[in-house]
């Protein structure tokens, strides 16, 4: 019994020492991992392009940017230059100002849409819409070329005094011609302005067309 109690013994103590050795080992191997985790270093190249890695970084070179890195070479944090952090936070500031300017857009987009159905009951109503303002405008037009045609009239018999040897009136022939120019100028003004009226109206069909299928 004796013998037994002693291999027993014996045997017990081996088992307790296994557990402390293993357990000794998981500590050192925890100290030591934290150990090289805690341990950081700056990686960096100097003015001649050589990269160097040290436990301290100069000030000229920390603005170029630079990595920091543990004991076993493996990045832990990448620092941008300065002029790299400017580039990205004014393309985040355009991304953004996009962004606010899409969605401002969007809800713009919206308060047209209401006041189309608002203003028109169908298609055929937006184009007579348009085609009344076309038609205003078409009236300017025709005025303002009889108004050229007299100016026109005028200036005729004003040159042909002048030509038969008459009293010449420069004065009142430039004028004529000066007011000659500027009507067609604006006779030329409201044929574009038709195009708009025309263009304008055509978009707000198509747009009430396609939103008249959608709510559909």
């Amino acid at each position: 019994m004796k013998l037994f109690e002693i291999v027993k013994g014996s045997f017990l103590r081996m088992q307790h020492f296994r557990f402390d050795c293993t357990l000794l080992m998981f500590l050192m191997a925890v100290l030591i991992g934290q150990s090289a985790h805690a341990e950081q270093f700056y990686k960096f190249k100097d003015n001649k392009g050589r990269t160097l890695i040290q436990d301290s970084i100069p000030p000229e070179y920390a603005k170029k940017g630079y990595k920091i890195v543990n004991a076993q070479g493996m990045t832990l944090e990448v620092v941008l230059s300065e002029a790299e952090q400017r580039r990205k936070l004014k393309e985040s500031q355009r991304h953004l100002h996009e962004k606010t300017l899409a969605e401002q857009e969007k809800e713009a987009q919206k308060e047209r849409d209401a006041r189309l159905f608002q203003s028109f009951s169908s298609a055929e109503d937006i184009r007579q819409a348009g085609n009344k303002k076309i038609m205003v405008v078409q009236k300017q037009i025709e005025t303002t070329f009889k108004h050229i045609q007299a100016f026109e009239k005028n200036l005729a018999e004003l040159e042909a005094q002048q030509a038969a040897g008459g009293k010449s009136n420069e004065e009142a022939i430039r004028k004529l011609r000066d007011s000659i120019r500027k009507n067609n100028l604006f006779i030329l003004r409201k044929r574009e302005e038709q195009n708009r009226i025309r263009d304008e109206y055509v978009g707000y069909i198509k747009r009430y067309q396609m939103l008249s299928i959608v709510h559909k």
